[in-house]
């Protein structure tokens, strides 16, 4: 299992696009993943978990996978989440 920590920094937060864009995505992949939020665990290969995660402008996640294409799951939804999830509208600096 492996892990890393990321930072939310669209404005938006997690709304109906980018879960839909992570769920559809991660679906490919082997590997259990898991977003970890305010002591939470939601299965980011479901949309319905993602929506129901409260994951707001700044928010600390923790991205953990476990499988064979771990680290390829990992850094595919590390470069989304880091390069705003898609928004055109991107805050980046302190938070």
């Amino acid at each position: 299992m492996i892990t890393k920590k990321v930072k939310v920094t669209n404005k938006e937060g997690m709304h109906m696009r980018p879960a839909s864009i992570i769920s559809q995505n991660l679906a490919s992949f082997k590997s259990e993943i898991d977003i970890i939020y305010l002591d939470s665990a939601y299965n980011a290969k479901s949309i319905m978990h993602l929506m129901n995660a409260p994951i707001k402008y700044g928010s600390e996640l923790t991205i953990c996978c476990n499988g064979s294409d771990e680290e390829q799951a990992l850094d595919w939804l590390d470069n989304f989440i880091q390069s705003g999830m898609g928004d055109k509208e991107e805050i980046r600096g302190d938070y």
